[in-house]
């Protein structure tokens, strides 16, 4: 019997709720009293499987929502439950809900409509939004179905009158498009956007579409199309409210009436800026009035915590689950009370249920519980991600859940989201007025694409300008030597001119200095994978009862980068791996563990960081996830005194100090450890060239583990395999819970009122205002709206020293809210900070407001952050495309791919040092890593012998009479027609075109003649190249191909081999050649078919005799 099961069992099997289950059959309200932890989640499955009708539960906290949500899909599936969730913005936001939250409320009103069976989880505040009129709702939704005949011109615009937005491509919810006959639509209520395929005004198929990628998934034979927006615009005044949308039969659950009603009062401060537009009605509380008495025509169930004067009371006599924080001593004791004591009169011991997140964490429970002598034969360990455990005794049953166990914070399971933010493909992206760089001619700015006529047919090639106005078309099949300029944004890049040296100049020099980078790299490497280090233990059983009371579930990366540090430290090699990953995606845990190891085997660890502050942070992380170990940890900076100092000196020498976590003082020359296993540095590109070299010299026998938040890109570890170890925590953690972005004019009364909310659940703002020269007049200007709060001031002109103690003030909660510039620290973990307000966020880049708004949102909590601006009319259009970007990127690294390209820069620099970042502004990012690829792979070549060095590549010029492009008429979009262009020139196999084919297929319909042209020209350009052919020539009825000198041998048998295998493979019979050049010549005069088909099928046949 599945755990589900077991559970509903019991509770249903207790007195108290068979008691409970009788009064609901007559009563129209019972009140349920001592409902505990997840008991009422348990409560809910059950009410719903013994009336089978709809059941709406009401809570005023959004937080317990979700998780009734996510326990209550547990038991009866996620297709049974519909969620409809708080307004997150009143008040003076440009939206008023987010996308995932208008799809979630759809999402519910839908499944209504459909009048099945449901569970409706709400937020109390749904009682008050306007909603469509259900029948208005119902009215106009369009079906559509395959082999519905349908009028294709009027149904275009009626989807527009449903609330679609027309865009040239769909990638985000409300968005349609219209391509020829598809029409490709997204509803804000589904998981995937749709694709409409007409036949005239027949419905030929209706497809499911991934977003990101534009190709099918899924054929559905039916598609229910609703209206898109949720707030009634209807002149009549014919509003609905959620109460309507309900059945006769439904059932309502209210979770403290009482709580429910004095936060929707609005005279105890209104939840819903929707009342504003009633007064009259809001003044005589009439509007909240009805609303309880339309709630009486439905059978209720109250749960109710305070008093005992309720009618139909049923007391469950549940209790909560004890805290533990992950003491396994004292949940042995728990147990063994818990069987010994029985609960009420059972003469048998209780069911115990140890509920885990998964599958991994119930095997790991398990094996600790084993190691630590905790087996009960009535305990069940098992995977089934209840949030909250109970213990109920009327059900002889006692729950804990893996949560609550270890005092973690409930982590939600979000809704899965399609939409991937700025993807690389967004990145490479070339719009008109985009600067370029060329591998031969350097940067120009990129002016759309033009069509040219080639001998006669057409083609489409870039326009690109240069300096003092010079032109260069780059032809298709050329495109693959143009990239997007990416600088450090804000760089101004300059502009080359054609038929200069300085160019070539600059290449040559960047790719010297490259190789002597790597050069230098590769010795050090081999050089101390020579040496001999310490081979540490394997993991023992406190190893593992740590690394399981981490509050969070390792992500994947996390995962990988433990198991790489712990198989270099069991090793006898000295260690040297670098950690590369964001703020809050798990680095220190890595560096707990691993110094955690570094202990169990007697040896001391020193961790040093670059500042004071990142030193007092670590010293309380460690000293917190190691406090039920005998493990004595210290630190060593500013914060203490000399006596002190000297006191931790000599405790180090003489052993009592397992770890010691400090600044630079850590590499002084009077620190000396008894026993020094392992050595942590984080940011290691933030020390000066003396302390580096220091760090050297204890590099060449103890093992180093670096941590860094600056990403290094992918291209720099691939080219630099074997010249340093290296983990990537891509990662973020999972359910963090997306960050909330709202631009709002600037507006004092709504600056007071997000301040306080944030306050008001105990946690602190960021205020970032970017100009020095005005942060005291804006300070006291925040401090004059919110009096109740202290401000502190925080920026980069002031004295090292007063900013680190403002700083550690506000880590320490002295001040509620931080008034700084762009310096708040990168390498801060600032959990508590789950508000930031950015002022003239219009004047910031899209990376640097990408990397402010990854200050907040490091915690369970929900974060927001507050684009302030002048006004929406005083914008350019560019600014308010980039904050509308931000907006809409609400996941966590969804936008880390453009805010990535800075700091990969940064990255490059960290790895190859601090002179590279110049050449990457001078080349672009995308150019200079294939020059870096470049210098390593000739750097390889240098190294091996002749016969072994790898042969130049071929490239192939293929001429043709037939046109080859792709028109207007089918890919509309100049944007997508260069997109799709540029990936066709970066397909290195015809696998890859294939591929494109089938896409262009799924996406704009049947391929025209031209650019079926294109895909086999460039199909036959890439077989060229396999073959050796230096040229193919289509003129009329013949093909001219005449290999590379370089790539023939013309001596004896294996030469005469290879032309008779040629022969006996072609699908055409042809003919070899010898003019100048040695060649092949293909006949087309009686051959019937598409020319440029055979001719591809042709030169593909001739591959294998090549092999």
């Amino acid at each position: 019997m599945k755990v589900s099961e077991r559970l509903l069992k019991k509770v249903s099997e207790s007195a108290s709720v068979r008691q409970l289950s009788e009064l609901f059959l007559n009563k129209r309200l019972v009140n349920v009293k001592g409902a505990a932890g997840s008991l009422k989640s348990v409560l809910l499955a059950h009410l719903f499987e013994k009336v089978s009708s709809q059941v709406v539960y009401l809570t005023s906290d959004s937080i317990e929502a979700e998780g009734i949500k996510d326990d209550v899909e547990l038991f009866v599936g996620a297709g049974q439950v519909a969620f409809f969730p708080a307004s997150d913005m009143y008040g003076f936001g440009l939206d008023l809900a987010n996308d995932t939250v208008k799809g979630e409320r759809l999402s519910a009103l839908q499944l209504l409509c459909e009048g099945q069976p449901q569970i409706v989880v709400a937020h109390s505040s749904a009682l008050l939004h306007k909603l469509p009129a259900h029948s208005k709702f119902q009215k106009e939704k369009i079906s559509i179905s395959v082999g519905m005949s349908l009028d294709f011109d009027a149904n275009i615009p009626a989807l527009i009158n449903l609330g679609f937005v027309r865009e040239p491509r769909v990638e985000r919810r409300g968005e349609m498009s219209v391509r020829g006959g598809i029409v490709d639509l997204f509803p804000f209520s589904s998981e995937f956007p749709y694709r409409i395929e007409f036949l005239g005004d027949e419905v030929e198929s209706i497809r499911r579409f991934d977003p990101s990628t534009q190709r099918s998934l899924k054929e559905v034979k039916q598609l229910l199309v609703y209206p898109q927006e949720l707030v009634s615009e209807d002149s009549t005044g014919t509003e609905g409210n959620l109460l309507d949308y309900l059945s006769d039969d439904a059932i309502v659950i209210l979770d403290e009436p009482e709580i429910i009603r004095k936060k929707l009062d609005p005279r105890s401060g209104s939840d819903d800026s929707d009342l504003a537009d009633d007064s009259s009605k809001n003044t005589e509380n009439g509007f909240l009035n009805e609303i309880f008495e339309r709630l009486a025509r439905f059978t209720q169930l109250h749960f109710v915590s305070l008093g005992e004067k309720y009618e139909n009371l049923v007391n469950l006599g549940s209790r909560s689950q004890e805290s533990f924080k992950g003491n396994l001593k004292l949940l042995k004791k728990s147990l063994e009370k818990s069987n010994k004591d029985q609960l009420r009169e059972y003469q048998t011991p209780p069911e115990i249920f140890f509920l885990c997140e998964n599958e991994g964490h119930a095997e790991r429970l398990g094996e600790i519980f084993t190691d630590e002598g905790i087996k009960f034969p009535n305990l069940s360990v098992a995977p089934f991600g209840l949030h909250k455990g109970f213990t109920f005794p009327d059900a002889n049953l006692v729950v804990y859940s893996e949560h609550e166990f270890y005092g973690r914070s409930r982590r939600l399971r979000l809704p899965k989201k399609t939409f991937q933010g700025l993807t690389p493909r967004k990145l490479k992206q070339l719009n008109v007025g985009d600067y370029v760089v060329h591998v031969d001619y350097g940067i120009g700015v990129f002016r759309g694409l033009k069509k040219v006529v080639v001998a006669g047919h057409e083609r489409e090639c870039l326009h690109l300008e240069y300096k003092e106005k010079d032109k260069v078309y780059v032809r298709v099949e050329r495109m693959d030597r143009v990239k997007k300029y990416a600088p450090k944004e804000g760089a101004q890049p300059k502009l080359n001119k054609l038929g200069s040296l300085d160019w070539q100049r600059l290449k040559e020099r960047t790719k010297k200095k490259i190789k002597d980078i790597a050069k230098e790299l590769i010795e050090i490497y081999a050089k101390r994978k020579a040496q001999e280090g310490f081979a540490f233990s394997e993991d023992t059983i406190w190893q593992r009862e740590l690394e399981a009371s981490f509050p969070y579930e390792d992500t994947p990366d996390q995962i990988t980068a433990t198991i790489d540090v712990k198989k270099d430290m069991e090793s006898s090699k000295p260690m040297d791996r670098l950690v590369c990953g964001d703020v809050g995606f798990g680095k220190t845990e890595i560096a707990v563990r691993a110094a955690f190891k570094t202990v169990l085997n007697n040896k001391q660890v020193a961790m040093l960081v670059p500042t004071t502050i990142l030193a007092y942070q670590h010293y309380n992380t460690f000293r917190e996830r190691l406090e039920n170990f005998p493990v004595n940890v210290e630190m060593l900076s500013r914060f203490r005194s000399k006596a002190e100092q000297k006191q931790i000196l000599e405790k180090l020498k003489s052993g009592e100090i397992d770890i010691v976590i400090g600044t630079h003082r850590l590499v002084s020359k009077d620190v000396e450890f008894k026993d020094l296993g392992l050595l942590i540095i984080d940011e290691e590109q933030r020390f000066g060239v003396q302390h580096k070299e220091r760090l050297k010299k204890f590099r060449a026998t103890i093992d180093v583990l670096t941590l860094t938040a600056t990403p290094i890109p992918r291209t720099l570890q691939f080219a630099l395999m074997g010249a340093r170890d290296m983990t990537n925590i891509n990662t973020a953690p999972r359910n963090r819970l997306p960050i909330i972005t709202e631009i709002l004019s600037f507006n004092k009364e709504y600056i007071r009122e997000v301040i306080l909310r944030e306050l008001d659940r105990g946690g602190q703002v960021f205020f970032v205002h970017n100009r020095v020269l005005s942060i005291d007049r804006v300070a006291k200007m925040v401090s004059d709206l919110v009096p109740e709060a202290h401000v502190a001031v925080a920026h980069g002109q002031m004295r090292e020293n007063e900013l680190e103690k403002i700083m550690v003030d506000f880590v320490q909660y002295k001040y509620d809210i931080l008034v700084s510039t762009m310096i708040i620290e990168s390498g801060l973990d600032m959990p508590n900070v789950n508000t930031i307000i950015v002022n003239r966020a219009d004047k910031l880049g899209l990376a640097q407001l990408y990397q402010l708004r990854g200050r907040v949102g490091r915690s369970h909590q929900r974060a927001y952050a507050y684009l302030l601006i002048p006004s929406v009319d005083s914008l350019t259009p560019e600014a308010l495309k980039r904050l509308r970007a931000l907006e809409e990127f609400t996941e966590l690294g969804s936008g880390s791919q453009l805010a990535m390209r800075d700091l990969e820069i940064r990255g490059a620099g960290t790895l190859l040092g601090a002179e590279q970042s110049g050449f990457i502004d001078s080349l672009g990012f995308d150019l200079y890593n294939k020059v870096l690829d470049e210098a390593v792979k000739e750097l390889k070549n240098e190294n091996l012998p002749d016969e072994a060095a790898v042969q130049p590549e071929i490239e192939t010029r293929v001429d043709m009479d037939c046109d080859a492009f792709l028109p207007d008429d089918y890919v509309e979009s100049g944007t997508e027609r260069v997109e799709i262009y540029q990936r066709l020139t970066e397909s290195v196999t015809v696998e890859e075109f294939d591929d494109i084919r089938l896409e262009l297929q799924d996406r704009f319909g049947k391929l025209p003649e031209p650019v079926d042209n294109l895909l086999n020209f460039l199909s036959i350009r890439i077989f060229g190249k396999q073959l050796g052919l230096k040229s193919i020539s289509i003129r009329d009825s013949e093909m001219n191909a005449e290999f590379a000198p370089e790539m023939l041998n013309f001596d004896g048998e294996p030469f005469k081999k290879w032309l008779g295998s040629m022969l006996e493979n072609a699908t055409q019979p042809f003919e070899f050649y010898q003019n100048n050049g040695f060649g092949i010549r293909l006949n087309l005069d009686n051959i019937n078919g598409q020319k440029m088909l055979i001719i591809k099928e042709f030169v593909g046949s001739l591959i294998e005799s090549n092999s």
